[in-house]
């Protein structure tokens, strides 16, 4: 990506504790090292929704 795009990827070890907040609009992806359960919590800010909004209006092309 970072060739193609422009686009730089971070790598981290989340320890048993340790929580990860993810900025609304930034792809992620996930890789388990062992078994493992996983809480998802999907949170909109009143400051976060109009620029979630225009994110899908962008993807829509509209």
């Amino acid at each position: 990506l970072r060739e193609e795009c422009g686009v730089s990827g971070w790598s981290l070890l989340q320890l048993p504790g340790d929580a990860v907040l993810v900025p609304a609009g930034a792809p992620h992806q996930v890789q388990s090292l062992t078994g493992t359960i996983s809480v998802e919590q999907r949170f909109l800010s009143p400051e976060s929704a109009v620029r979630l909004r225009d994110l899908g209006s962008d993807a829509a092309g509209t």
